[in-house]
């Protein structure tokens, strides 16, 4: 598939309010002249683009929150962070240090 062809595959999926099988049937009456993707498909690339998405916030600031990057994406925390984990990043928690004084 070329990347025209998986825009509109998107744009079919949620069009179809992320029915998967209803996709199908938009995309055979709209598309009737391409290869038609399983429904599995429809919800593969929803996956791929949660991913790339995710992955694309957190490139631009990767020292913000996952809560943060999940508002953002507009989906689920822990989404986020199965995603990042999936992608080999570490989290880790800061912890403020205090000096001491002599």
């Amino acid at each position: 598939m070329n990347n025209q062809e998986l825009t509109d595959v998107l744009q079919v999926y949620f069009e179809s309010l992320k029915n998967s099988h209803e996709a199908v049937r938009r995309y055979r009456e709209r598309f009737p002249n391409r290869e038609i993707p399983t429904h599995h498909k429809f919800r593969r690339l929803e996956e791929n683009f949660a991913e790339l998405n995710v992955w694309m916030h957190f490139q631009e600031t990767p020292h913000t929150a996952s809560r943060e990057i999940s508002q953002r994406c507009g989906t689920l925390q822990k989404t986020v962070l199965a995603i990042l984990t999936k992608l080999k990043y570490i989290f880790y928690f800061p912890h403020k240090i205090q000096a001491k004084y002599k």
